[in-house]
């Protein structure tokens, strides 16, 4: 028996190729979603420097 005609007897349906399509771009930018929340935690938990330091740190830069 072929896999379409035991989908159709067993209840299942058959998508359309838009339906497909459809559901990858879904998944496509869950997937995006999820790398910029993981970026977005990242960056948040990184120190930058306050401009004092940042002035500092090129007045020695300037010196070497």
């Amino acid at each position: 028996m072929e896999e379409e005609e035991w989908r159709l007897r067993e209840g299942g349906y058959r998508r359309s190729a838009g339906e497909v399509e459809s559901e990858l771009i879904s998944s496509q930018c869950e997937a995006q979603r999820a790398a910029l929340e993981q970026m977005a935690i990242k960056l948040s938990s990184l120190r930058y420097p306050t401009s004092t330091n940042r002035r500092h740190y090129s007045q020695l830069a300037r010196s070497n």
